[in-house]
């Protein structure tokens, strides 16, 4: 509660009414609180004090709301924006998100609604903050999200960065497996070491043994000098098992005994190699499963199952999509152009599901900038419209399933649609609020505060 009551809040409002009755509301959380009536207003107070978090009206006659989360997005970039507005439209919606606003908030609205969203933001903002400054670092630059689950994948990175153990990191193909293991590196005292990663599925066995543990000259046909191996090279560092589900068994228990005794035996030797790593693993199946099945090592497994980061996929977290476009957009605009994207484009790309995942959607920004003559990226600059625009929900009649099971699937697939926003999602399926919490604990999708 006491990190609660430092909170430095701004209201902006041109409706004194309004202002008041957010600011008497607001009052009773015990943040401190700071009331200015236009955007201008807001900008010269702005330019005098720090805000944990601002809320503005978007339509104001001097200077609208996106002008006042422009200049704090640049000047005070760690703090919160929610916009809100009573000329609710996906339009304004999709701009005030893409120009780094945390949400939206249409009038009228319920003080209850208002009141969670601000904590949910400055709780979640703080939870961050917390774990970046206990593990010493600062945000990861290559990692983007603020979805809950993503906020709870770098408390666990922040947790356990500087930990000798093993991580295994699961989750769908192009999902970021591999950013998450960069980064558990990037945050640890091995950062000045060598990061070293390899794809178990891309190499045959004997190729993949010669790749982690090196070979001695002679060893095989083609090994015309000695060579060290990954696990040799990344002395002090991390070693990187991308999809470590597709080595055989007889990889496995090598594995298994530098996992154990930290020494590895080159290809073609007989003599013990002590070495000094950090193991991080990936898989994109069930290792449990595997390995209950005999289609994976149960002790290699176990010792990998130390520490586990799920990684959700794309199309469950869609409250990073905005900030995700917005990455690879200015990743890949070249120097001499800003490239943009239309608000009809940007929610083509709201709306698909994102089976390719995170990689999915770098190579369709990638391809959209390479392609648009112009400075905008619209829909048939996309290579998903189609896909997009015909893609089927989360209802599948090919298969036979209950009345019950059917309204579950059609409550959670809307309720991803709205980025789990309740409101919303209430408003969409023709029920009040109070029967989409029953129905949201019923089905375990998620339970009511």
């Amino acid at each position: 509660m006491e990190r609660l009551m430092k909170n430095n809040l701004l209201v902006v409002d041109d409706d004194p009414v309004i202002a008041d009755m957010i600011s008497q509301t607001l009052q009773k959380e015990n943040y401190h609180l700071s009331i200015v009536h236009s955007g201008r207003e807001a900008i010269d107070i702005g330019r005098k004090q720090k805000f944990d978090l601002i809320l503005t009206d978007l339509r104001m006659p001097d200077m609208d709301g996106l002008d006042v989360l422009g200049f704090f997005r640049k000047e005070q970039p760690d703090s919160i924006v929610i916009l809100m507005t009573a000329f609710g439209s996906s339009s304004s919606a999709i701009e005030s998100i893409q120009r780094g606003a945390y949400d939206y908030i249409s009038k009228p609205f319920k003080i209850d609604d208002l009141r969670n969203m601000i904590r949910k933001a400055l709780s979640a903002r703080a939870i961050k903050k917390a774990y970046f400054e206990e593990a010493g670092v600062e945000e990861f630059e290559t990692i983007v999200g603020r979805s809950h689950s993503m906020i709870e994948i770098f408390k666990v990175i922040g947790r356990v960065a500087d930990s000798d153990a093993p991580v295994l990191i699961v989750g769908e193909t192009g999902s970021g497996k591999e950013l998450i293991a960069r980064a558990l590196h990037d945050k640890s005292s091995r950062v000045k070491q060598a990061f070293l990663a390899v794809n178990c599925s891309a190499f045959p066995e004997t190729l993949l043994e010669s790749e982690l543990f090196g070979h001695e000259k002679g060893a095989f046909t083609g090994a015309t000098g000695a060579r060290p191996g990954i696990f040799e090279a990344a002395e002090n560092g991390t070693v990187f098992l991308d999809e470590i589900s597709e080595t055989l068994p007889s990889m496995q228990s090598k594995l298994l005994r530098v996992l154990q005794n930290r020494e590895i035996k080159r290809v073609g030797s007989n003599q013990i190699i002590s070495v000094n790593v950090r193991i991080v693993a990936s898989s994109n199946k069930d290792l449990k499963q595997l390995a209950e099945k005999g289609e994976f090592r149960q002790d290699l497994y176990y010792r990998l199952n130390a520490i586990t980061i799920s990684v959700p996929p794309l199309r469950e977290r869609r409250e990073d999509l905005p900030d995700l476009i917005l990455y690879f957009l200015k990743k890949f605009s070249p120097p001499d152009r800003k490239i943009s994207i239309s608000q009809d484009a940007f929610q083509v790309l709201l709306d698909y599901d994102w089976p390719g995942n995170i990689r999915e959607l770098e190579h369709i920004i990638q391809g959209a900038v390479a392609i648009t003559p112009l400075d905008t990226i619209l829909p048939e600059h996309l290579n998903i419209v189609e896909k997009a625009l015909c893609s089927p929900t989360a209802m599948d009649f090919s298969e036979q399933i209950s009345l019950e099971e059917l309204e579950k699937r059609y409550i959670h697939y809307i309720y991803l649609k709205t980025s789990r926003n309740k409101v919303k999602t209430a408003e969409i399926l023709g029920i009040d609020r109070k029967t989409l919490y029953t129905k949201l604990a019923k089905y375990g999708i998620e339970v009511p505060e």
